[in-house]
């Protein structure tokens, strides 16, 4: 674990699923510390699983005029309009020019996933200096 008093780099490990189907999944994450209130929202890859969801009823979010980002990425959350106005167009153009990242954000802060396993360095480095950028935005 790297840590200072604006983020947090460490590794995990949990499980997902129960009995044959249990899964237990190494990841390394980075928290960083809000200073400011931040919406509740999820923020991954569009893909099949994505449109699953849909089916169960939660809804992805499009933010206006970022077609482009409402096709690459799906965002969910309760408060949409907290979300939208959260997502400003600085930070929707990092989001499109950056490797995308499994974020959540809760009431302590952001939290960033890269892959469902244990980073190099290099993968470490690159997850520091996303989390820098998302932070001067933010």
């Amino acid at each position: 674990m790297l840590s200072n008093e604006d983020c947090t780099i460490f590794d995990a490990q949990f499980s997902e699923g129960e009995m044959i189907a249990k899964q237990v999944v190494k990841a390394t994450m980075l928290h960083i510390h809000s200073k400011q209130d931040i919406p509740f929202f999820t923020l991954d890859k569009e893909g099949i699983f994505e449109s699953i969801m849909e089916l169960a009823g939660y809804k992805d979010i499009n933010i206006d005029n970022h077609p482009d980002f409402s096709k690459r990425f799906y965002l969910l959350g309760k408060n949409e309009e907290k979300i939208r106005d959260f997502f400003t167009d600085e930070l929707v153009l990092f989001f499109e020019c950056n490797k995308q990242y499994h974020i959540e954000a809760s009431e302590n802060g952001l939290l960033i996933i890269g892959n469902e396993r244990l980073s190099s360095v290099k993968e470490m480095k690159a997850l520091a200096y996303f989390g820098i950028g998302l932070q001067k935005i933010i």
